[in-house]
């Protein structure tokens, strides 16, 4: 009787193990491709900003280098620091 006991509380311990290792092991999964998600929406976020900002840059750049002053001060032999600002 005491064996039968002893044999009966060993398999619902090890059963209580396989379901906690199996809850855990499905949370972590859960949580993980949560994250994974959330940094990959803040990743998104950042190199739409960071386009957005490069691509503003940019214009203003061929903003700048478009004007005939600049072009024509580029394009003589003599480049004159006041004439290029």
């Amino acid at each position: 009787m005491e064996k039968n006991l002893i044999i009966q509380l060993t398999i619902s311990i090890i059963a209580i193990m396989i379901i906690i290792s199996v809850v855990n092991y499905e949370s972590r999964s859960t949580f993980s491709e949560l994250t994974s998600d959330v940094v990959q929406n803040n990743v998104d976020i950042m190199s739409n900003s960071l386009n957005y900002r490069l691509s503003w840059v940019k214009q203003s750049i061929l903003n700048i280098i478009i004007t005939e002053e600049i072009q024509s001060a580029l394009m003589s032999q003599e480049y004159n620091a006041s004439e290029i600002e």
